[in-house]
């Protein structure tokens, strides 16, 4: 039988894999868009995300048709290693704030990758339940805005469930406002950040950050994807682990298995693109500003370097968290 995602309504639209790859790999942040106006089905071929060959057991291995900029490292899990699946959940906001390379990343590895797409009408969780890793998405909103503001976002809610995974134990990732949500959460409230940025811009591991395992082997210094105001705030026990010449806190590790990303290593051109056109006039109102590009320059920015990078710290995330 073959596994497939289905995503919204009207009429139906089968999206097929490229090859040696999932569906949803294949077509992206287009997912979503197209969802919009039909009933999107997803399949997995044979051999391909979470479709076993005939006769074969699934099991879940690194794509190989894909640019390596980022070496493994010798004590690293080897590529053909099996993994233990997991049950991998995105909270996302809005449509042009795709997940991007951390689906990709689920995805590929063959996890059970779940949404709540909540800009269209999908339901909240009620709690951690059998999730593994809770994706906390990025979004125009903040934590402070309401649901009088923006219906489709509680911000309260989100934190519960964002509490009911930590205590549970499970793994979070928050992403620009979801790292936001998650210090907020843990009683640390957001502040603006020193700059805005919007675009690509280097990040720098702190001394915390080069001694981290997660990030072991890292460049001091790389390039990632921006496009906030804001930044998380910050626990007694929190750890900034990265920050930039804008921005003070752009990788925070709040415990084992909770880290926000200020920045955006899951960027790709499509997601750009969509944010491009749903940020027009903010963007002009921001020319001028040191860190902030301009979309003729945010078109420029090639991001498989910075995605292989988020890849890496995943599967190191994922090692611990099923270790344990």
């Amino acid at each position: 039988m073959l596994a497939y995602d289905r995503r919204g309504r009207g009429p139906g639209l089968v999206l097929l894999p490229g090859l040696g790859s999932s569906a949803t790999d294949t077509w992206g942040s287009l997912v979503d868009a197209l969802a919009a106006e039909y009933t999107v089905v997803l399949p997995d071929l044979p051999g391909s995300g979470r479709t076993p060959l005939p006769g074969g057991r699934r099991t879940a291995k690194r794509g190989c048709c894909r640019p390596s900029p980022v070496p493994a490292f010798p004590d690293d899990p080897p590529q053909s290693q099996e993994r233990t699946l997991m049950h991998v959940h995105f909270l996302v906001h809005e449509a042009f704030e795709a997940p991007g390379a951390y689906a990709r990343w689920a995805l590929d590895r063959g996890y059970t990758v779940t949404y709540s797409r909540l800009y269209a009408g999908e339901r909240l969780p009620p709690a951690a339940g059998d999730i593994d890793l809770l994706i906390v998405m990025g979004g125009p909103q903040s934590p402070a805005t309401t649901t009088a503001e923006c219906p489709h976002f509680d911000a309260a809610a989100e934190m519960s469930l964002i509490t009911s995974c930590a205590a549970a134990g499970k793994a979070v990732v928050g992403v620009c406002l979801g790292a936001q949500l998650l210090g907020e959460a843990l009683g640390a409230p957001c502040l603006p950040s020193p700059e805005p940025e919007v675009g690509s811009f280097p990040v720098t591991l702190t001394e915390a950050g080069r001694q981290h395992p997660l990030f072991r082997g890292f460049d001091e210094t790389f390039d990632t994807g921006h496009w906030h105001r804001d930044m998380p705030g910050l626990t007694a026990d929190a750890a900034v682990l990265a920050r930039s010449d804008g921005c003070p806190r752009q990788i925070v590790a709040y415990g084992r298995f909770l880290y926000g990303f200020q920045c955006h290593m899951e960027f790709d051109r499509d997601i750009v693109e969509s944010l491009i056109a749903s940020a027009k006039e903010e963007i002009a109102a921001l020319r001028g500003h040191r860190f902030v590009q301009q979309p003729e320059e945010l078109r420029r920015t090639d991001h498989r370097a910075t995605n292989q990078r988020l890849e890496l710290f995943l599967d190191r995330l994922a090692a611990d968290y099923t270790a344990a």
